[in-house]
């Protein structure tokens, strides 16, 4: 998996259409990012439910973002600052919502949100299937990362 990295003065300025991005300030909004990245990422909703606790809004320097369209929740994006580094998490968009620029939009916006708090770098990991969508934002590849998976069991 590539690690990213963009700086301010890389990153570039993204918006996508009637997308209306929000910090999320309460439980259900944690609740909707869950459902989000629970689908985006076709993980079961309750592992979600449990990473998208009440406790996550209590860190310092933790912000989880939602992104809307129209009203309906479409992404979200977690990112968490600490000192002059911000790392994005869980970048994820609904299937009906992708392919028009939602991720990378809530994905800038996190970047910038820390880099107007004071960060100088914004770092994230990706799949393959996101790292094109990032580099257009200006990240570039500094590092990769091997993920350890358990072997399929052999079919019937």
């Amino acid at each position: 998996m590539p690690g990213m990295t963009v700086t301010p003065d890389e990153l570039a300025d993204v918006r996508a259409g009637r997308l209306e991005i929000v910090r999320v300030e309460d439980e259900g909004g944690l609740a909707l990012a869950a459902q989000v990245a629970a689908t985006g990422f076709g993980a079961p909703l309750t592992s979600m439910l449990a990473l998208y606790a009440l406790e996550l809004l209590e860190l310092s320097g933790m912000v989880v973002y939602v992104g809307r369209v129209d009203g309906d929740t479409a992404t979200t994006a977690i990112c968490y600052q600490a000192h002059e580094d911000a790392g994005i998490f869980s970048v994820a968009t609904l299937p009906a919502h992708r392919r028009r620029g939602y991720g990378a939009a809530i994905t800038a916006h996190a970047a910038r949100s820390s880099f107007e708090n004071g960060a100088d770098l914004a770092w994230l990991q990706t799949s393959a299937i996101g790292e094109s969508v990032y580099r257009r934002l200006g990240f570039r590849h500094v590092a990769t990362h091997m993920m350890l998976s358990r072997p399929t069991p052999p079919g019937p």
